[in-house]
């Protein structure tokens, strides 16, 4: 997973939404249920403990970006 490109996709699209309903939408998108975090979240599942651990940091950072 490219992270960088993932901000980056994420900054588009919060500067297009054109109102509040639009944010919510891209909020929901990356931290709903079935957003991008949690499919990145479940994916670590078969990771190993030393990848799990950079996994989700890289992750945690993409959820407070």
């Amino acid at each position: 997973m490219n992270y960088d490109a993932l901000k980056q996709e994420i900054t588009t699209k919060i500067s297009t939404a054109t109102d509040e309903a639009g944010i919510e939408q891209v909020r929901v998108e990356i931290l709903g249920k079935s957003g991008i975090v949690s499919r990145l979240m479940l994916d670590m599942k078969d990771l190993s403990p030393e990848d799990k651990k950079e996994r989700g940091k890289a992750n945690n950072e993409i959820k407070v970006y």
